[in-house]
């Protein structure tokens, strides 16, 4: 069994997707094989490429033959944006992560997803996970903003049952136009792992990210991003905050307060 998969999430051609400015299909599956290509040359974990708009994925395919020593799955889903556009792409993005888990081998025979969006290049992808495997045993790892209040859903690390039990059930709470983003469900699933008892931790070390932002078809600043480096202090006051984060969260969730 393999400690990580690598599952990319892929929309080649977005269908006229709210709250997307980088609708172009070729210069996104471009933007796809760059970032691909980038991966693969230093990866050493199974890949899974999941795709959801039904587009070929033949140029796809033909980078990951470039790199035999990895092993690779193309997961292609063509119903994956029949849905109403104001849903937004993060509701897309879930059915792409459900149909991956249902379809992936690679992913069943291994004990994490690490799930990032396959337009966007972790350039210390492999030191993250280095320090991960350090952790021990847990259920999702993510990365916070300074006040705990907002999880980033482009890249984090969780189990298939982190997953299956506390994510995508909340998909249908997804909503970009009530601003009810992947984001907001995903802080939300972690709140209600963390009250069950399961161990969600924060990534300490700065993911440096670059790519092409699909949101605002622009090249993604490093330093817009959550990248706190944590030291030993820091993840004690993190996790302070985020116990009463969680208690907030949880009774917002459960209506006994407003948001």
């Amino acid at each position: 069994m393999s400690t990580f998969c690598i599952l990319i999430t892929a929309t080649i051609d977005p269908k006229g997707m709210s709250f997307t400015r980088r609708k172009n299909p070729k210069l996104r599956e471009n933007d796809y094989i760059v970032a691909l290509e980038r991966l693969l040359s230093v990866c050493q974990y199974p890949v899974v490429f999941s795709e959801n708009s039904g587009s070929d994925t033949s140029r796809i395919e033909a980078v990951f033959k470039k790199f035999p020593q990895v092993p690779y799955e193309i997961i292609e889903y063509p119903d994956g944006q029949n849905f109403p556009r104001h849903l937004g792409k993060g509701y897309g993005e879930t059915l792409a992560i459900r149909n991956a888990i249902n379809n992936s081998k690679l992913i069943l025979d291994s004990k994490y997803v690490v799930k990032f969006t396959g337009r966007y290049i972790i350039e210390n992808l492999k030191d993250i996970l280095g320090d991960l495997e350090k952790e021990g045993d847990f259920m999702i790892a993510s990365t916070f903003d300074r006040n705990i209040t907002y999880t980033w859903s482009l890249f984090f690390v969780a189990k298939i049952s982190f997953l299956e039990k506390y994510l995508l059930p909340l998909q249908d709470k997804i909503n970009d136009s009530e601003r009810k983003s992947m984001e907001a469900v995903l802080y939300d699933a972690i709140t209600m792992a963390m009250a069950d008892g399961e161990q969600c931790i924060p990534i300490r070390r700065t993911a440096i990210l670059t790519g092409i932002s699909g949101t605002w078809n622009a090249k993604v600043n490093p330093i817009d991003h959550y990248k706190v480096k944590m030291s030993v202090a820091k993840v004690i006051i993190f996790m302070r905050k985020y116990t009463k984060a969680i208690i907030r969260r949880i009774k917002i969730i459960s209506g006994k307060i407003k948001q």
